[in-house]
């Protein structure tokens, strides 16, 4: 297996050579390389486009889109949040001097579960926010949860880092919720290097993340509001915009070689989430969920002899972070889950030869 070149779980979609230098030659015609310019408005219009929003602000990551969102939102207290999704979930939650409160996730779709979400908001604590997450390509119980927003008068944050293109009943996933935090980072199905971005159709909100992601200032340079450095270069700007023109050709890649996957795992009974009922997915990932942690361990141990990576997405579970100073909430679904899950390769550039391969090696692991 040596000869044989690695397989990797995720790899970046750089756009043709000629493409980006078209924009990189608008850069140095015009001198302008940051500070809002033409390239980054163009970025955020043809997001605008593309994701049915009203509103999207182009920032320099995902995390900080997070934070700025929550900190927009002008949250203090407790926020209600998922235990299983990326420790930046939790880190902009604490960042905003928030304290976590926790609802565990369904079983089928791994997302925040609506019916422990209200379990919780019927104690009668005041909630600034829920933070839910839509991850692996799949999206949460956006309906039950925006009835919950509704009867509870809790505003909705989705980290919707796994979500770009994502449609629901044939409309824009980002419909849903008051404010969405994408991020664009290397190996997402839209990347611009590293970068992010807001989406929301609230008017006021915009403005006020608007002016928060440079220093807090308006546009007379006026402190309008507490700030950060959260704006992104026209380079980056430039690589979104010629990503996007090849994303749906990369989507439709993705989906032959999931529903490879699914009819694979299928035939073997392993266990992998299932797509909510009306959902058309980015398919950014394919995660196994494995009987048991010593499984999950073995497998990834005998993928890696096979030249095949892959990640353990996500572990561990957030309410069990200690380490960053709040109290024990169990969580069983999610500490198992966590414990028990792996994601395999599934990117546009992997080939025929690569799927059949990865294949071949789970029949080896099945047969071992």
């Amino acid at each position: 297996m040596k000869d044989r070149e690695f397989i990797l779980v995720a790899h970046t979609s750089l756009p043709p050579k000629e493409r980006l230098l078209h924009y990189i030659d608008q850069i140095y015609q015009n001198s302008i390389v940051t500070n809002n310019g033409p390239l980054v408005k163009d970025f955020e219009q043809k997001l605008k486009e593309v994701l049915g929003v009203r509103f999207a602000l182009f920032v320099n990551s995902g995390h900080t889109a997070l934070m700025m969102a929550i900190h927009g939102l002008k949250s203090k207290g407790k926020i209600l949040t998922t235990p299983f999704s990326f420790i930046s979930t939790l880190q902009s939650i604490l960042w905003n001097d928030c304290q976590p409160i926790f609802a565990d996730i369904e079983t089928l779709t791994l997302s925040i579960d609506p019916n422990r979400v209200e379990d919780v908001l019927m104690k009668g604590d005041r909630y600034e926010a829920i933070v839910a997450t839509h991850l692996l390509g799949n999206i949460c119980d956006v309906e039950a949860l925006e009835y919950l927003s509704t009867k509870y008068s809790v505003p909705i944050i989705y980290d919707a880092a796994h979500s770009f293109g994502i449609q629901y009943k044939e409309a824009s996933i980002f419909n849903y919720g008051d404010v969405s935090a994408l991020s664009f980072q290397a190996y997402k199905v839209l990347n611009t290097v590293e970068g992010g971005a807001l989406l929301t159709h609230h008017s006021q909100l915009y403005e006020d993340l608007f002016n928060m992601r440079y220093f807090g200032l308006d546009v007379q340079m006026t402190p309008y509001n507490v700030g950060l450095n959260g704006k992104n270069s026209e380079i980056h700007a430039a690589f979104g915009l010629c990503n996007l023109e090849s994303w749906e050709r990369d989507r439709s890649r993705r989906k032959e070689i999931y529903y490879q996957y699914v009819d694979f795992f299928t035939k073997y009974n392993w266990c992998f989430p299932k797509y909510r009922e009306g959902i058309e997915s980015n398919y950014s990932y394919f995660p196994l969920i494995c009987k048991d942690e010593q499984e999950r361990n073995q497998l990834e141990v005998f993928l890696l002899k096979n030249q095949i990576q892959s990640k353990r997405y996500f572990e561990p579970s957030l309410n069990t972070v200690f380490e960053l100073g709040f109290d024990y909430q169990p969580m069983p679904i999610s500490e198992s889950i966590s414990g028990r899950v792996l994601c395999i390769p599934l990117h546009a550039n992997l080939s025929h030869e690569d799927i059949q391969y990865i294949l071949s090696v789970f029949d080896s692991f099945q047969n071992r």
